[in-house]
């Protein structure tokens, strides 16, 4: 038999259907990504462009009231409504204590943040403690803003912040403007012991609870605590009176494990385009946090009863934002959160994707820009009415008439180091 001759042009047919083939398969793989992956600018646009009709019906908001709650995500939600702030030039209250707005851990109270206090225009977006009926009245018209975590993790995880990281009292005093009282309460609960575990914590607590020890409130219904109820009132007729007042309040409530989510129903209420949504995140949450199966049923027991509120509003509001993903359509939502997921991924190559242009900051003039933040007695009269007492730290320096290294605090109060 004589050997098998190819021609050139049986080559030229061979190769032009191996072009053909791969180009089948390129091209059904970039129709398969091609929603959220586009590669050309003018890609880019269409897709964002395509995802931002809603604009075209929504007028953002002037003001905004943004609870900032512990752990919760809230430093990556924070620096969105920044964002929101810096596009529209809407001034925001300064907190006074450290990161602490409005007399924490009292209810907010307008007088205790740094001048100038203009109440008719303000937004707030700092920690701070609800006063809702307060809030309502002095920020009318505004839209309010929260969000929430899972209970057993944000107690994990604020444990691990507050106390857990603390190993020795020289790296609690170390700490330079020390506003947070770190270790407490679970210090003092735990008779001045550091290194203690979770697990460990959760066997004493029914034994060594006292609601007195200041800053009891972060061992128990610390989301509660800081949505402004009674962290201490088991009612379930209380509770389910107060749950109802907040869901009736706010008009998102978003949740840390649902962060995408999240982010495109906020868009919608802040009538915005998805690149203003984009915030580096500035740490990452571990998994260990959701998780309660490495501890006993009789730890989780004792949770369950010292974070029965916690459960209860997170279990309402989780329902309700599912409520809202389904109105909002449930395809859509997919679609929409791909969209914003590349945004982000976008914006972490090219941060230049996401710049926006800055408005002055929109400030006046009133009565109120002239008055001096509360004294010292009066500042920390409050926090320790309200269960914020620390005899070390910043209170330490500003009982003794010190400088406290806290910028806004001895510029506020006019001492220098």
């Amino acid at each position: 038999m004589g050997k098998l001759s190819i021609t050139r042009l049986q080559w030229a047919v061979i190769l032009l259907g191996l072009f053909y083939l791969a180009a089948t398969v390129l091209l059904d793989v970039r129709y398969e990504f091609s929603e959220t992956l586009p590669e050309k600018a003018s890609e880019i646009e269409k897709l964002l462009d395509s995802g931002s009709e809603y604009l075209q019906f929504c007028t953002p908001p002037t003001r905004f009231v943004f609870l900032k709650k512990h752990k919760c995500a809230s430093s990556s939600f924070q620096n969105i409504f920044n964002n929101f702030q810096k596009a529209f030039g809407l001034p925001t209250l300064t907190p006074l204590f450290g990161s602490y707005g409005g007399g924490y851990p009292s209810r907010m109270k307008p007088s205790f943040f740094a001048s100038p206090i203009d109440l008719t225009r303000y937004s707030i977006k700092c920690h701070h403690r609800l006063n809702l009926p307060l809030q309502l009245s002095i920020f009318a018209g505004a839209k309010f803003f929260t969000s929430l975590r899972a209970p057993f993790a944000t107690f994990h995880s604020s444990f691990n912040f507050h106390y857990s990281r603390f190993s020795t009292t020289k790296r609690i005093e170390a700490r330079e403007c020390n506003t947070a009282c770190w270790s407490e309460p679970f210090r003092t609960l735990l008779g001045g012991r550091l290194n203690v575990s979770l697990g460990a914590f959760l066997d004493e607590l029914d034994g060594v609870f006292d609601q007195t020890v200041p800053w009891s409130f972060r061992s128990k219904n610390f989301q509660a605590f800081e949505l402004g109820l009674d962290a201490f009132n088991d009612s379930q007729s209380y509770v389910e009176e107060e749950i109802a007042k907040l869901d009736e309040a706010f008009d998102l409530v978003m949740l840390q494990e649902y962060f995408f989510e999240s982010l495109v129903l906020l868009s919608r209420e802040l009538c915005v385009d998805y690149r203003l949504m984009y915030v580096n995140f500035r740490m990452t949450t571990s998994n260990d946090y959701a998780s309660s199966e490495r501890f006993s049923p009789s730890q989780m027991a004792t949770f369950n009863r010292f974070f029965a509120q916690d459960i209860a509003i997170y279990d309402h509001f989780n329902r309700t934002f599912w409520e809202k993903v389904a109105e909002f359509g449930v395809e859509n939502m997919k679609k929409e959160k791909a969209r914003l997921e590349f945004v982000f991924e976008e914006c972490n190559l090219n941060p230049d994707f996401c710049r926006f242009p800055v408005s002055k900051i929109l400030k006046t003039v009133t009565t109120a820009e002239a008055e001096s933040p509360p004294s010292v007695e009066e500042l920390l009269f409050t926090m320790k009415e309200s269960g914020g007492w620390c005899p070390d730290g910043v209170q330490k320096e500003m009982s003794a008439g010190r400088a406290t290294k806290c910028t806004q605090l001895d510029s506020g109060y006019n001492r220098t180091v």
